[in-house]
C-alpha cells in the first residue's frame, strides 16, 4: 500500500491526467510569431538527425542525432547542470539501471507496463538466479534512491541534487503522440533536479 503513495506536489503544481492542463511559468521574448518550420525541419536542414536509419537500426522511435545537433544537445546539458551547480545543486550522473525492489519504490505501478524497459541478466552461478533489473525513464528514479534507507538529519538539509542521465522509455501509451521527429522516442538525454527538504 505504501508503494501507492504519492509525493506531495507543490500548491502551484496543476493537477492533470496529462500534460494539456501544465501552465506557463514566463514567456521570454515575442512568442506570437507563428513557427515556420517544426523542430524535425530544422533537424534536418542542419543536417543534424536520420530518423530512417535510426528507424532501421533500433525500430520506430529511433534515430541517429548527427554533427550540430550532438554538439547542440551536449551545450545544453553543460549549460543546464552549469546552472544548477551554480544554485548549490550537486551534480550526479546516476546509473542507468535500477534494482527492481529499489525501482518500486521511487515508480509508480503504472510505469513498469507502459514506461520502462526490463533487462533480465544472469544472477550467480552457484544459484542460478536471475538478476532483473530495469532501465531508468528519468535520473529523477536514481536520485530519489540516492539516500534509500538513511535518516537525513534535519540540520543537514537541504539537500539539492541535479542529475543528468540517458533515459529509456517504452512510450506505449504515447502511440500516435507527436510522432513526426524525435519526440515521444525511446532514448532520450534530460537533466532533472531534486530538493529535499
Amino acid at each position: 500500500m505504501l508503494f501507492e503513495i504519492g509525493n506531495l506536489l507543490h500548491d502551484d503544481v496543476p493537477v492533470s491526467n496529462d500534460e494539456d492542463d501544465n501552465g506557463i511559468i514566463r514567456v521570454v521574448g515575442d512568442c506570437s510569431v507563428k513557427k515556420k518550420y517544426s523542430h524535425i525541419d530544422l533537424a534536418v536542414m542542419v543536417d543534424g538527425v536520420d530518423v530512417d536509419r535510426g528507424a532501421s537500426v533500433a525500430g520506430s522511435r529511433g534515430y541517429f542525432m548527427k554533427g550540430p545537433l550532438i554538439f547542440l544537445e551536449y551545450a545544453l546539458l553543460q549549460h543546464s547542470m552549469q546552472m544548477l551547480y551554480e544554485k548549490g545543486f550537486t551534480p550526479l550522473y546516476t546509473p542507468f539501471f535500477m534494482r527492481k525492489d529499489v525501482m518500486q519504490e521511487v515508480a509508480q505501478l503504472s510505469q513498469f507496463d507502459e514506461e520502462l524497459y526490463k533487462v533480465v541478466g544472469k544472477g550467480t552461478a552457484e544459484d542460478g538466479t536471475v538478476d532483473e533489473k530495469y532501465l531508468i525513464a528519468t535520473s529523477e528514479q536514481p536520485i530519489a534512491a540516492f539516500h534509500r534507507g538513511e535518516w537525513l538529519d534535519q540540520n543537514d538539509l537541504p539537500k539539492k541534487y541535479g542529475g543528468t542521465s540517458t533515459c529509456f522509455r517504452q512510450e506505449v501509451g504515447a502511440h500516435g503522440r507527436d510522432t513526426r521527429g524525435i519526440f515521444r522516442v525511446h532514448q532520450f538525454e534530460k537533466v532533472s533536479c531534486i530538493h529535499l527538504y
